[in-house]
Formats: structure tokens, C-alpha cells, sequence
């Protein structure tokens, strides 16, 4: 995960927190560990503890501008925290198979590229407009 100009959104908080994410996340898969078990669980771990905080700042922002799409927005956050249980769980009791490292990837990569481009961009769009900013 590179974070690249192509996921600003143009809103300052939200994109310094997603810069925040890869960076950190990048950091987590640089460290040592000596199994890839243990990189599995620090990552997941990583993301669970910052995903409350980022979605937290972000259903803030949603309040703030009366953000017509916060329910479906709210519902994505849930979907991967939920995700990012399941995965936990699935490393805790099958271990960091390579199908479990592959689907850790693919869930965290997929998804929050997508949630970027698309449903971050529609609420610091709307956020923008309602605030002249």
C-alpha cells in the first residue's frame, strides 16, 4: 500500500488521517517478525485500533454537514471493522495460512481504495459545499 496524490480527497482531515493509514500500515509490514503469523495479527491489529479512531473523526465530519449518505457511509465502516474481525479471527484459529495473508491483503487493499475513490470523495465533496470551504 503506496499512498499517491490519487487518493486526496480534498479534505484536509480525512486525507491526512488516510495518508496517517498508509504510512503506518507501511511501517507494520516493514518491522521484523518472525513469523508472518505475528505480521498478520500486528497488521489486522493496527487496523482495528485505527479504523475506530479515523471512522469516528469521519462520522464527525458527516454530523457537522448534515451529511445526507451518513447511514450508507456508517454501514461501510461497519462492513470492515466487521471484516477485519472475521480476519482476526480466521489468523487466531487457522493461523496465518497464505490464504488467510491473501484475503488480509485483499479485504484491506480493496476496500480501502474503494472507500477512498469513491464514498470519502462524495462526503469531502458534499462537506466542501456546505461549508464554502
Amino acid at each position: 500500500m503506496i499512498w499517491s496524490k490519487n487518493y486526496l480527497t480534498g479534505n484536509k482531515a480525512i486525507d491526512d488521517d488516510h495518508m496517517r493509514l498508509f504510512e503506518e500500515t507501511k511501517k507494520v509490514f516493514a518491522r521484523e517478525h518472525p513469523t508472518r503469523e505475528e505480521k498478520v495479527n500486528a497488521v489486522i491489529s493496527f487496523l482495528t485500533t485505527y479504523a475506530n479512531s479515523h471512522f469516528a473523526r469521519e462520522e464527525a465530519l458527516m454530523d457537522e454537514c448534515s451529511y445526507p449518505y451518513k447511514a450508507e457511509h456508517v454501514n461501510e465502516h461497519k462492513d470492515l471493522y466487521q471484516a477485519l474481525l472475521i480476519l482476526k479471527e480466521k489468523a487466531l484459529t487457522e493461523g496465518a495460512t497464505t490464504d488467510v495473508s491473501i484475503e488480509s491483503n485483499d479485504v484491506i487493499v480493496t476496500w480501502l481504495v474503494d472507500h477512498i475513490m469513491v464514498s470519502d470523495r462524495k462526503l469531502a465533496e458534499h462537506y466542501r459545499a456546505f461549508t464554502n470551504t
